[in-house]
């Protein structure tokens, strides 16, 4: 056997073989390395770039300093916008409105409208000066607000009824108004207007003292105000004389209103007739004088003005010969006739029955005392009913018919109690 030798010369040489490499295997090794010092170099690169991204300036900008919309072109905080012609026109505004004010080429409440559109002009600017910059945009926006109150000054200083020059004079529209007052009294006092069409022509004529007055509230009275005035006054002339010539107002036809007083009269002594003849009942003669005391009531109504027109005495008498018609139908119906007087006796009698009925029930124990008490809260409503219908001195035979009815229902059901086969005999 051959010996192997054990020399450290040996051993390196050993070694070296060991670890020889094939070139082949070297150049993939060499890749590898290379590999791994380019994916240390990205990442690297990644990481800086990542950083880079996130890291915040250290000075704010100033665009974001508001809560304002940003625009690309008008924020630029550098670039500012005068505000003071901005502020000389809004007071050349104030003083155009007062100087029309005063002049007379805006009246009161023209003034007020336009003054009104100035201060939200202010509020605006205002609102757009509140983050201590004003921008191109927002400086245009008032501008054209400005311009649009600038025609509206001109065009309210400018119409044809506000011209100053032409003052309108109000003498004949007085006028006018004291004569309209003076032809409704007089057509009240010669009877051609009543008291009731007095009242509401004047009322009309107050409408339009009321709507001059609104008008000149402002110091001017204007041409088309007047023409208004005057519209109104057209109308009220035109109802003053339809009210004074209509047909039933002529006071020259006085009704005579004697026949009127004649006819409720005898409406009233019929009625009492009636009642103590026993045709009619106390309920109908209550009714009957009902009717008549509204009769009674329209003509003093009707004659409150100091005159009964045509139509108002032909209303009355119609309402008299309705009263007529109704005392006859219920002096004449079939139940009321007096001559067939009904007998009360059998009823009474009826009524005694049932309560010894009852009575007799509760002592044999038929009958509980819940169950008597009610029917006899039943029968006291029939003597009720009755003591009702003979309260005028007489029972008809409806009536009569209507408490035979309650009666034989009580009657049924004192039997229907009696027969319960549940009770409870104490």
């Amino acid at each position: 056997m051959k010996k192997i030798d054990q020399s450290p010369r040996s051993k390196l040489s050993r070694y070296e073989m060991n670890v020889t490499i094939s070139p082949k295997a070297a150049e993939n090794q060499h890749s590898s390395r290379v590999s791994r010092i380019e994916a240390l170099f990205i990442a690297m690169f990644l990481l800086f770039f990542i950083s880079g991204c996130v890291v915040t300036p250290t000075t704010q900008d100033k665009r974001y300093a508001n809560d304002r919309p940003v625009y690309d072109n008008d924020r630029p905080r550098t670039y500012d916008a005068d505000v003071s012609d901005i502020n000389q026109r809004i007071a050349q505004m104030d003083q155009r409105i007062d100087q029309g004010m005063r002049n007379g080429s805006l009246t009161r409440d023209e003034g007020r409208m336009l003054r009104t559109e100035l201060n939200k002009v202010r509020d605006d600017a205002a609102r757009m000066k509140r983050d201590g910059i004003l921008t191109p945009r927002e400086k245009d926006r008032l501008n054209a607000e400005l311009d649009r109150l600038r025609r509206d000054i001109y065009r309210e200083a400018k119409d044809d009824d506000r011209r100053r020059g032409q003052q309108v004079d109000i003498a004949d529209i007085n006028q006018r108004i004291a004569e309209m007052d003076q032809r409704i009294d007089q057509g009240m006092r010669n009877g051609s207007l009543t008291r009731d069409e007095g009242r509401m022509l004047r009322t009309q004529l107050n409408k339009v003292r009321d709507d001059a007055a609104r008008m000149k509230r402002d110091g001017i009275l204007t041409p088309r105000e007047k023409d208004r005035l005057n519209a109104e006054l057209d109308r009220l002339r035109r109802d003053i004389y339809r009210e004074a010539k209509d047909d039933d107002r002529r006071r020259g036809q006085q009704v005579d209103i004697a026949d009127i007083n004649q006819r409720i009269a005898e409406m009233d002594q019929r009625i009492d007739q009636g009642m103590r003849s026993g045709a009619l009942t106390r309920d109908e003669g209550r009714r009957l004088r009902t009717e008549l005391n509204k009769v009674r009531d329209d003509a003093a109504r009707m004659k409150r003005d100091g005159i009964l027109t045509p139509r108002e005495k032909d209303r009355l008498n119609a309402e008299l010969d309705r009263l007529k018609r109704d005392i006859y139908r219920e002096a004449k119906d079939v139940d009321r006739g007096r001559g067939q007087q009904v007998d009360i006796s059998d009823i009474n009698q009826k009524i005694g029955q049932m309560d010894q009925r009852i009575d007799q029930g509760m002592r044999s124990g038929a009958l509980t005392r819940d169950e008597g008490r009610m029917l006899r809260t039943e029968l006291n409503k029939v003597r009720n009913d009755a003591a009702r219908m003979k309260r005028d001195g007489i029972l008809t035979p409806r009536e009569k018919d209507r408490l035979n009815a309650e009666l034989e229902r009580l009657k049924k059901d004192i039997y229907r109690e009696k027969s319960d086969r549940n009770k409870k005999i104490r």
